[in-house]
Parts: structure tokens; sequence; C-alpha cells
């Protein structure tokens, strides 16, 4: 009874948040991986909201990945492509993934004269609170968005 609970109370805040003052470009990521709850419900309630929304997020699980990325210059991240070039699971840490979706992915699928407005990472399934919230990959997906510029 408390998952159920816990799943509506996420809706109802991804909802109120996602009330637009104007319509957004956004690139939504996540660290729990691309199929996971949280980011379905995230990316349901800003597209009803208005808004335009392109995930890229990691294909598996990698939370407590920090803001880790692919060190190795040159070296290419995989992706898979899904529904119609807004959607794309990248092999890689959620940073890795922010970052293929910003200066690799959405590049080739915005329309001409549009750019990404917001990054959202989240929603995560679990908590980032004290001491370990450092270690979230969740976090340092929003990490490396706002070092890049994107931020409120």
């Amino acid at each position: 009874m408390l998952n159920v609970m816990k799943k509506a109370a996420l809706v109802a805040a991804v909802t109120a948040v996602a009330l637009p003052v104007s319509a957004l470009n956004i690139l939504l990521t996540n660290d729990d991986g691309y199929g996971s709850y949280g980011i379905t419900a995230m990316q349901s309630a800003l597209e009803s909201a208005g808004h335009t929304v392109y995930v890229s997020a990691p294909a598996e699980n990698q939370s407590g990945k920090s803001g880790g990325i692919n060190t190795h210059y040159g070296e290419s991240v995989g992706f898979i492509e899904y529904v119609g070039g807004k959607q794309w699971a990248v092999e890689g840490t959620p940073a890795d993934a922010v970052s293929a979706g910003l200066f690799g992915l959405l590049p080739a699928v915005l329309p001409e004269g549009e750019a990404i407005d917001l990054v959202v990472s989240g929603i995560n399934d679990g908590e980032n609170i004290a001491r370990f919230a450092n270690a979230s990959g969740t976090v340092g997906a929003a990490m490396f968005a706002l070092r890049r510029g994107y931020h409120p």
C-alpha cells in the first residue's frame, strides 16, 4: 500500500511542478535507467503540461555513479533510439547520457533555430539525501548540465 501511495504522491508532485509558463524543450535524464517508473512518470507529466520532452538516459541502472563520465578521449558512447528521434537509451553514465543528448543526439533532431531550454534529472528511485547525495548519478547528471550552462 505504501508503494502505491508513494507513486500517487510522486505523480501529483510532478504534475504540480510541470505546469508551464510557456512550452519548453526539455532534456530528461535519470540514473535509474531508461525504463524506470520515475522517468516515465516525469516524461508523461511534462508532456501533459505542453512541453516537448527528449529523453536521454542510461540504458541500465547507473545509481551511485555520481558525475562519472567517459574518460577516454575520442571514445564514443553507444545508444539505442526509441520513439521517433525523441528518446534514447545511452550505454554510459547519467552524465554521459546528458552529454550525448546535448551535444550529439539533439543537435541532429531539433528543429532549426531551436535549442534545449532545460535539463531535468530524475525522478530518482530512491533518496538523494545527506552525505550520499554526492554519489548520486541523478545529482551528477544535473551538475553536468549545470556546468554547461543549463540552470534556472
